[in-house]
């Protein structure tokens, strides 16, 4: 949570970009509960009919097309906006890091330049970057979003059934627990091989850059087995990341489709009981996809 934190301190020059999609989140994660609501009535309705409690009506029918397509359309507008937002938001962070570092490097003294390679340097401020306006533009189109429509659903759940909801809640800490194994020795790995990638591109920057001087050493096999040896060590630690990461995404998919098979189990429980219609049948299977 603190380099969450510190981003958001460091960029805070840019909040009214941020208070302007946490809005359009919000709006958006109340729109995407339109559909299925729709849906649950209409298929009440549908039901009434096959028992005979009411009669078709094309006007009906017409009015739930248009509700549909009405909040899809809302909806897509809304997160397109959003997302415009977002993309703003994540170039004007990289102009904001960018000066910042360059302006810091342009500060330092010779010596320090003496004792590093130019290619590391790049990389870092690249990689950084990178990083950090990437996290922004998740942040803001896809996880806040994704964070208050799964609160609002655990709250729906709560009205239709308490167990449901605390079968839906589990999620939470599974996720919790299975992400954090996986960062952990994830980011590890990652360090190891963005080390060797700094090590080989930097090198590779310098060879380039002195070329002449290189070849009146006669140092070109020196440098292929440096670079080479570099490479090599990051295909053997993607392969060990690759393969940790498939696993604990295989163990979590398990979890995932353990506890989603157990909210149909609740839901249809609640229905046997009385407790649902069917209309609350499809909305909460939508909801729990």
């Amino acid at each position: 949570m603190k380099p969450i934190r510190e981003i958001f301190r460091y960029t805070s020059g840019l909040q009214k970009y941020m208070w302007a999609i946490a809005v359009l989140s919000v709006v958006t994660a109340l729109l995407s509960f339109a559909s299925p609501f729709i849906i649950k009535f209409a298929t009440d309705w549908v039901a009434e009919i096959i028992a005979g409690k009411t009669s078709f009506d094309w006007n009906q029918l017409g009015v739930y097309a248009l509700l549909l397509l009405g909040s899809t359309i809302v909806q897509s507008v809304i997160s397109d906006v959003s997302g415009y937002i977002g993309d703003q938001l994540s170039i004007r962070t990289r102009h904001q890091l960018s000066t910042a570092y360059y302006k810091h490097l342009l500060a330092l003294p010779q010596h320090y330049y003496d004792n590093e390679i130019s290619g590391k340097i790049i990389n870092r401020l690249s990689r950084a970057i990178t990083d950090v306006t990437s996290f922004l533009q998740f942040f803001s189109n896809n996880l806040l979003q994704m964070m208050l429509t799964t609160l609002l659903t655990l709250v729906v759940m709560a009205v239709y059934g308490w167990q449901l909801a605390v079968v839906m809640a589990l999620l939470i800490p599974a996720n919790l627990y299975l992400t954090a194994r996986t960062s952990t020795k994830w980011q590890r790995l990652e360090k190891e091989k963005n080390g060797h990638f700094d090590t080989a591109s930097g090198r590779f920057a310098e060879v380039i850059g002195q070329i002449r001087l290189v070849k009146s050493f006669i140092a070109e096999p020196r440098e292929y087995k440096l670079f080479d040896r570099e490479v090599k060590q990051m295909i053997g630690l993607t392969a060990e990341q690759s393969r940790y990461w498939h696993t604990m995404n295989f163990m979590r998919n398990v979890v995932f489709g353990a506890l989603q098979s157990l909210s149909i189990v609740v839901i249809f429980y609640l229905a046997g009981h009385g407790k649902l219609t069917v209309g609350d049948i499809a909305m909460l299977i939508i909801l729990i996809q």
